[in-house]
Formats: structure tokens, C-alpha cells, sequence
């Protein structure tokens, strides 16, 4: 957690409020990676709860994508 705030400039507070989505909509959530600032910390959080790297890299292209 110390590495994302330090170089993704990215608040623990603001991982964490993410969390319940995250685990309501899972991978899905990937698609909103275009998003400029939300996509971002989506993707982080995905990670970094190793939510299904396959499923993730799918929706996430699908949201580029689109």
C-alpha cells in the first residue's frame, strides 16, 4: 500500500472506498478504464485484490475499446 501512494499518487482512503464495488461487480468493473482519474484507480484496485487477471485484461479492452 506504501508503493501505490508513493509513486501512483493514489490514496489509500480512496482504494478502499472502491472496495465494495469491487466485490459486487468484480472484473466488470475493468470497463471503466477509459474513465481519465476513476479508470485509473479502478485498475489499481483490481490488482492490487487480485481480482482475475484474465477477466480483468478482457473487460478492460472491451472498455477501451468502446
Amino acid at each position: 500500500m506504501e508503493w501505490i501512494e508513493k509513486y501512483a499518487k493514489v490514496k489509500k482512503v480512496k482504494i478502499h472506498a472502491i472496495l465494495p464495488k469491487l466485490q459486487r461487480f468484480g472484473a466488470l468493473t475493468a470497463t471503466l478504464s477509459f474513465v481519465p482519474i476513476v479508470g485509473d484507480i479502478v485498475i489499481l484496485a483490481l490488482g492490487f485484490y487480485c481480482i482475475s487477471p484474465f477477466l480483468t485484461i478482457l473487460f478492460m479492452t472491451i472498455g477501451k475499446l468502446a
